[in-house]
């Protein structure tokens, strides 16, 4: 009787898969709102393309994976993203442009492709109150 329940204890203990502690939950400092409420955009994305052309949009990553960005004088919400443990993914206007890279804090960084196949590097710094705004 006792060695039926040492073995049904065992065979309990085999069939019960191991549990990995749960990392840090980057998406909280991502999400986070600034402090001023009149700052929509907690982010300054630089979009540095091998051509030589930089682009710096405002960005705002919201909570059900869209990713609003604004340039040129006019926002969009065509992006998405996606954190996992600290890679980022993110796209614009429907993979116009894909961006993998880290965040695991602050600064991000990663590389980017877009449809054409021009390929260049990103940064994302916190932007809120003016910090971290082009000159």
């Amino acid at each position: 009787m006792i060695a039926a329940a040492a073995l049904a204890g065992l065979a309990a203990c085999a069939s019960t898969p191991p549990t990995l502690p749960a990392g840090p939950d980057y998406r909280q400092a991502l999400l986070r709102p600034c402090a001023n409420a009149g700052d929509w955009s907690p982010w300054l994305l630089v979009d540095a393309w091998h051509d030589g052309e930089v682009d710096r949009p405002a960005t705002q990553f919201r909570e059900d994976g869209v990713m609003v960005y604004a340039y040129g004088g006019t926002t969009y919400d065509n992006g998405k993203w996606l954190l996992v443990g600290g890679s980022l993914r993110f796209d614009t206007n429907d993979h116009d442009a894909d961006d993998d890279g880290v965040f695991d804090s602050e600064p991000g960084s990663g590389t980017m492709k877009n449809s054409e196949g021009d390929t260049g590097k990103w940064t994302l710094e916190r932007a809120c109150d003016g910090w971290g705004q082009p000159s």
